[in-house]
Parts: C-alpha cells; sequence; structure tokens
C-alpha cells in the first residue's frame, strides 16, 4: 500500500532521469516520519536499485533534546542506514542555530532559516573538485559516487561530517 506509493513515485522519477547514477534521501534521525520512513525507504531503494550509490544526508537532534526518545531513534535509524547506505552526510541542527544566531543574529532562528544553512552547507558539499574543464573526467558527472568513493572507502565506514561551527 503506502510502501508500493513510495516506490511508485521513486519509479516515475528514476524513469524522468536520462543519467540516473544514484539517490540522495534527506532526513531526520529525532525520530518520527523522518527516521522511521527516510532509513525504510533508503532500505527499499538499495534493494530495487542495487547498482546505484546510496547517500543519506540525516540533520541530527539538538543536543538538548526535542523528543525524550530522539538517542534511541538516532541510534536505530543510523544503524539501519549503515547496513544499506554507501555514505552517510550528518548535519546538525545545534549548528545551524549557532551559525543562525551568532554569523546571521537572528535571535530565535526558524526551523526555515535553519533548514537553509543546512541546505547551503549541504550543497556545497556537492561542489566540483577540480577548477579545470579539460581536468574533468566521466566521473565529475557521477558527484554521488565520487563522494562516497573518495570519502567513505571502507564499507563500514561510511559516516561523513564537517564543521559548520565558527
Amino acid at each position: 500500500m503506502q510502501v508500493d506509493f513510495l516506490l511508485t513515485v521513486c519509479n516515475k522519477e528514476a524513469e524522468r532521469c536520462d543519467l540516473l547514477k544514484g539517490f540522495l534521501t534527506l532526513q531526520s534521525a529525532a525520530g518520527g516520519t523522518g527516521s522511521g520512513v527516510g532509513s525504510f525507504l533508503t532500505e527499499k531503494l538499495a534493494e530495487f536499485y542495487p547498482s546505484m550509490s546510496l547517500l543519506n544526508a540525516v540533520v541530527w537532534p539538538y543536543q538538548s533534546g526535542e523528543v525524550i526518545v530522539q538517542n534511541y531513534n538516532a541510534m536505530l535509524t543510523m544503524a539501519s542506514l549503515a547496513d544499506v547506505a554507501h555514505g552517510i552526510f550528518m548535519l546538525q541542527n545545534d549548528a545551524a542555530s549557532f551559525i543562525c544566531q551568532k554569523l546571521l543574529r537572528i535571535p530565535h532562528p526558524s526551523f526555515d532559516a535553519m533548514n537553509e544553512v543546512l541546505a547551503t552547507h549541504l550543497a556545497s558539499s556537492f561542489l566540483p573538485v577540480s577548477s579545470t574543464s579539460a581536468s574533468r573526467s566521466q566521473r565529475d558527472l557521477d558527484p554521488l559516487s565520487e563522494i562516497c568513493d573518495r570519502l567513505c572507502q571502507h564499507p563500514v565506514r561510511v559516516l561523513c561530517t564537517a564543521c559548520i561551527k565558527c
């Protein structure tokens, strides 16, 4: 039922692509729909698209806690993703809030403001490393595989994080 709907949507989007190389899944780790459905969808994508790169961008919950069981949810989410994802980008609510407050001078950042900071950070991760067009290869057309191959070279080590604090 719902699984079929999710996979149908993914299949339709995959068919619209000229050159599908992988999937980037955005999700939360604190609990609720983001952690459960995101992990489940990643497992299904790994099953139905075994040759595609699977990269997950996971937003880590606040250290102070939004949900009482967030630590358990985060642990279960990461355990599930570590089995099937080729790479996991860890984004942090605390860091996004810090940037909004200190650099952007937003005293009480909204989720929209924090999402914009996280999206900008994630987008910068996909910028090309090479600066000359002559050195560009076929590999440059596949940034998901490039990231997974260079940053997550061992199947057990799939976690990627970058310092976005000042």
